[in-house]
């Protein structure tokens, strides 16, 4: 392997080390909004519980539009940081598959020189 695709295969690695990084990183925040998003739905939900327990229909809750919209909102960014997470891995997947597809054509040629 000449020094150049040497150099191109270390800057790839690299670069897909920092994608996977930056995966991990969004994977964390997104599991951080996940938290904060079922903490504000419970505290949402049992202050309406405690509300309708002695008056009231229980079956506000569905029916207002805004509480619906209350507890969908801190959900919001937990699905963009999972969506961003995934895009994160292709991007490390795909700057890799080049490297783990000479990887194993040498180990074939290996085996088949062995055999």
């Amino acid at each position: 392997m000449s020094a150049t695709a040497q150099k191109t295969s270390q800057i790839d690695k690299e670069c897909a080390d920092k994608a996977c990084a930056k995966e991990k990183l969004i994977r964390a925040k997104f599991y951080w909004f996940m938290a904060i998003g079922c903490m504000l739905a419970a505290f949402v939900i049992s202050g309406y519980i405690f509300e309708n327990l002695g008056h009231g229909d229980p079956t506000y809750i569905v029916r207002n539009p805004l509480v619906v919209v209350l507890l969908l909102l801190p959900f919001l960014p937990a699905v963009f940081m999972a969506i961003l997470s995934k895009s994160r891995r292709a991007q490390a997947i795909k700057i890799l598959q080049p490297y783990y597809d000479k990887k194993s054509a040498s180990d074939v040629r290996r085996l088949k020189e062995n055999q």
